[in-house]
């Protein structure tokens, strides 16, 4: 599965490190940034098969770019899992009425996410 390749979108820089760390080992093509606006570009010029987001906050909100990535011609058929510290039931249902496939709480559980994918 060389050529799958998963954009990982998180300001946190340990957890976007580890999951491409840990993602690659799978053998996944592995594209991160901490920056929603890059992340964009990377969706209009590249070809992607997933990406794994954070909720995010202030300008980096994952919210309004997971909306933007189905409104995108490239990109309304990649699934897109979502990630947050914040674990309450509203952060939950809102990602998953913003589209997202997947939630998962931080720590991400690694085995749960690699079975979804």
């Amino acid at each position: 599965m060389p050529d799958f390749s998963i954009l990982i979108v998180d300001e946190d820089n340990e957890n976007r490190a580890f999951l491409a760390k840990e993602l690659s080992r799978e053998g996944r093509r592995l594209i991160d940034t901490s920056c929603t606006g890059i992340a964009r570009k990377i969706i209009d010029e590249q070809s992607i098969d997933m990406v794994i987001l954070d909720t995010g906050t202030g300008k980096h909100c994952g919210f309004g770019f997971l909306r933007g990535v189905f409104h995108n011609q490239k990109a309304p058929h990649i699934p897109v899992f979502m990630m947050s510290n914040r674990t309450d039931l509203s952060t939950k249902l809102l990602s998953y009425l913003s589209g997202a496939l997947r939630f998962f709480s931080k720590p991400v559980d690694l085995d749960e996410l690699l079975s979804s994918i």
